[in-house]
């Protein structure tokens, strides 16, 4: 019986390889971080004292973040003659809402 020659890998097949060695040894390495951050989480850090019961003594209101402050209001005021005379004109400038009061006749 003859042996048949040893057959060499193709490019493919080379790559393949590479590939899948790749993956696993990206799936060791997820695999192994999340074993350590597990391990850190359980365990307390050197020099790290046990929480006192005291830590909450701020109501739960107080610790809530602060409201947010409504926006300024964009107001232009300025002076126009008009037909019956001389004007004090506040426009808002976000509303378009225009108010106009009579200075002098």
């Amino acid at each position: 019986m003859a042996t048949q020659p040893k057959k060499e890998p193709t490019e493919a097949e080379l790559y393949a390889a590479e590939e899948k060695a790749r993956v696993e040894a990206i799936e060791a390495q997820k695999a192994k971080d999340e074993d350590e951050a597990a391990k850190a989480k359980s365990e307390p850090k050197p020099g790290a004292k046990a929480p006192d019961a005291k830590t909450a003594s701020k109501p739960a209101a107080n610790r809530r973040a602060p409201a947010k402050a409504k926006p300024k209001e964009r107001v232009e005021v300025y002076e126009q003659r008009g037909p019956k005379g001389l004007f004090k004109v506040t426009r808002n400038i976000d509303t378009g809402a225009t108010t106009a009061e009579l200075i002098e006749d």
